[in-house]
């Protein structure tokens, strides 16, 4: 089985921004990133009080970082309507999208929100093409 190579970029660019876009995805990512690189920077100090300081509060980052990776779902919920109403914009479903976006979640609905705009985006540069 051959795999799209566009495809997986795709996928990839699509969830970089539904990532972006969900304020709790990207401070987990980001605090994860951030209490690993100081849990590094850490061990490269010589005094100990201040290697104890940086550990500690890299510690505190990736525990907090975790904390919000796992309550945003690693941004899955949003991708996953991301791409959801994408499909349904462009099948011109706005009833799916109404049913979609009834009973939405914070991440759900950025989701949303964000395939409502790139659309709306699309649609005003094609406008303006003819």
């Amino acid at each position: 089985m051959k795999i799209k190579t566009n495809h997986i970029q795709e996928y990839l660019r699509d969830y970089i921004k539904c990532i972006y876009e969900n304020k709790f995805t990207l401070a987990g990512y980001s605090l994860l990133a951030g209490g690993l690189t100081s849990l590094k920077l850490g061990q490269l100090v010589q005094s100990n009080s201040l290697e104890e300081f940086i550990t500690s509060i890299g510690a505190i980052s990736i525990g907090a970082g975790i904390t919000s990776l796992l309550t945003s779902g690693l941004g899955i919920v949003t991708f996953y309507d991301y791409k959801r109403t994408k499909e349904c914009l462009n099948k011109k479903d706005r009833l799916k999208i109404k049913q979609i976006a009834d009973g939405a979640f914070y991440c759900n609905s950025v989701g949303i929100k964000l395939a409502i705009r790139e659309h709306n985006q699309e649609m005003r540069k094609n406008l303006w093409k003819n």
